[in-house]
């Protein structure tokens, strides 16, 4: 048996698809009419077919897990090395794919096998009739007679107990559904465990190692088995997020485990992203060839907390992270029921002039509110309004309610409030509302019967807000679509994103609503994080409402605006030209301009809202 391994290791090095792992991975990609592999992949590649060489004891056999960003093909390649296995050792190799579902491991071994069938290369191995050959398990040619076929997949939950394997790749088995709660992580654990019972153990015989564990995935929280495995059961880790790590942005530290049973730090990070922090390349692409600067600034636009978890892979979620709804994202000013400035700009004054101390933070030290860095002289008409209604529910709910308006691809939250009290008299405060803000359209979360309530709100809206031509109401009212999935989380994936482009502008009595602001800077992904949550609720609704606001291009919509009125200026000018008067007349608002810090950055305030001067 000594003899035979020797025999295919010189074979091996005879054929440079089986030497080296990299090699045969490149011809797939090319049977697959994909790109060449990056390097990146590659390295991932090289990790796979070696490991880390110095802590490696083919008695044990491999625990090795690869932590890397979505998107940048791990599954592929991993698919790929499954195949590599097969051709290099058809006869004795036993692998067994598991999964978070059954689904998605039968999906992993259904790639194998469409890619095995397809590939000149590979026509040698693939199964004879008398074989196994289905879409979750199958031979191949020359394999060993065994209860355990060449290849199967397996769900986590499935089962797992009475096979053996001399790889077992676990693709993906933390998801968001098994890894919310403590309990749930725990059941994953014990499945693992089971890993142990299927691995083929060392030959003494033919010295042929023990079984690997291979795991690949994406944390999906701060308490991610990945680390478990790491601190409790001596796993290696290569890690590669998508961005090179450095200490402005994720530090060395966020990347370090410390092993339970010596209390060694462990350094998770890939070897080649830690020679890319070393020469200094923070914040550049890890794979830019998979993802550009671009590419990642577009992901990282959908929230901070979601991109440091999936893409960065940094499972060391601070307050900074764990509560990702951020007060120093917003702009507070004044703002105006009718009309706003066409552009605001958010940013921190060189002197911190526009940090505003006059208003209790609610919020995690040194999360400040700022008011804004830049206003446009130039106020329009909004181009529409939205109040929001979340009815109360039981117990001690309120009736929350917020309007929310747009200009320019910016939202204005002009108004929230709640009501705990009696539901008639709720439906007459955001009645008020409706009326003092003259929004365009009422939305109404359907639950707790939305229609019902629409039904005993309507003449009550039609007495404080007649609507023209005997109407009932002076806007729609309709119930929303809002209340999909669970509330944390669709809060803050609508949210997160606006107010990390900096595009929700709050008035100054909503930031001095300390029962809003307490739920926009506690809320977390987890259920039930807030005992109430009506107000933030009632905020994000209209958010989502409006959310494909976010697509448009404030400054060609700016420009665009200003086009037309230039063009509608003109022709006004030419029309009384034509008519032989002089009825052309410009308006011009009283202002009053403010300069902040030694940056020279320039402030307008518009009274002309309330004066209604010209000149």
């Amino acid at each position: 048996m000594k003899v035979h391994c020797l025999l295919q290791l010189k074979r091996d090095r005879l054929d440079p698809l089986k030497e080296d792992f990299r090699n045969f991975l490149y011809v797939v990609w090319k049977h697959l009419g994909l790109p060449d592999p990056t390097p990146a992949q590659y390295q991932i590649a090289y990790y796979l077919q070696h490991g880390f060489v110095e802590t490696y004891n083919p008695k044990v056999g491999r625990t090795d897990m690869i932590r890397a960003f979505r998107g940048i093909g791990k599954s592929y390649i991993t698919a790929a090395f499954v195949l590599w296995c097969l051709y290099r050792d058809p006869v004795n190799a036993k692998i067994m794919v598991v999964s978070a579902s059954g689904t998605k491991a039968k999906e992993f071994v259904s790639q194998v096998k469409t890619i095995m069938m397809t590939m000149p290369l590979l026509a040698g191995i693939r199964p004879t009739d008398e074989q196994r050959n289905s879409f979750d398990r199958f031979d191949v040619r020359g394999a060993s007679i065994a209860q355990q076929p060449s290849v199967k997949a397996v769900g986590i939950k499935g089962q797992l107990p009475g096979n053996r394997a001399t790889l077992i790749v676990a693709d993906d088995i933390e998801v968001v559904e098994n890894s919310r709660t403590e309990a749930a992580r725990e059941t994953v654990m014990r499945q693992i465990n089971e890993f142990e019972a299927i691995k083929v153990p060392f030959d003494e015989v033919s010295q042929r190692p023990a079984a690997d564990v291979i795991f690949l995935g994406t944390p999906q929280t701060e308490e991610s088995i990945y680390n478990r495995l790491v601190r409790e059961r001596g796993y290696n880790c290569f890690t590669i997020p998508a961005r090179v790590p450095g200490p402005r942005t994720h530090p060395l530290e966020n990347y370090q485990l410390i092993r339970d049973e010596d209390g060694k730090k462990v350094n998770i990070l890939a070897p080649f992203v830690q020679e890319l922090m070393d020469m200094g390349k923070e914040g550049q692409p890890t794979d830019p060839l998979r993802f550009s600067d671009e590419d990642l600034l577009s992901r990282e636009s959908k929230g901070r907390s979601w991109f440091a978890l999936q893409y960065m892979l940094d499972t060391t979620l601070s307050d900074a992270e764990r509560y990702p709804l951020k007060q120093k994202d917003l702009v507070v000013m004044p703002l105006n029921a009718h009309k706003a400035p066409l552009v605001v700009q958010w940013g921190v004054d060189s002197d911190k002039r526009n940090v505003l101390q006059g208003i209790a933070n609610v919020g995690f030290t040194g999360d400040v509110l700022l008011g804004p860095l830049f206003l446009d002289k130039d106020y329009r008409p909004y181009e529409g309004s939205v109040l929001f209604v979340d009815p109360s529910g039981r117990g001690a709910d309120e009736t929350a309610w917020a309007v929310i308006k747009v200009l320019n691809g910016s939202m204005y939250v002009t108004k929230v409030g709640g009501y705990a009290g009696d539901v008639q008299e709720a439906m007459r405060k955001v009645a008020t509302v409706a009326r003092e803000q003259n929004v365009n359209r009422i939305l109404v979360e359907p639950n707790y019967a939305g229609q019902v309530w629409i039904s005993a709100f309507m003449p009550i809206l039609s007495r404080i807000w007649p609507g023209k031509n005997g109407e009932p109401g002076g806007c729609t009212v309709e119930e929303s679509e809002w209340a999909k999935g669970q509330k944390e989380q669709r809060i803050i994936d609508t949210m997160e994103p606006v107010m990390n482009q900096h595009r929700l502008i709050i008035d100054e009595d909503v930031a001095r609503d300390e029962t809003f602001m307490y739920q926009l800077t506690h809320i977390t992904r987890e259920r039930g994080s807030l005992h109430h949550d009506d107000r933030l609720d009632a905020v994000a609704g209209a958010v989502a409402y409006f959310v494909k606001v976010l697509e448009m291009d404030a400054q060609q919509n700016l420009q665009n605006y200003k086009d037309q009125e230039l063009q509608e200026l003109l022709d006004d000018f030419m029309l009384t030209i034509d008519n032989g008067g002089s009825r052309f007349k410009a308006h011009r608002p009283d202002t009053e301009v403010y300069q902040f810090g030694s940056q020279g950055y320039r402030s307008t305030v518009d009274y002309s809202l309330t004066k209604g001067n010209y000149w």
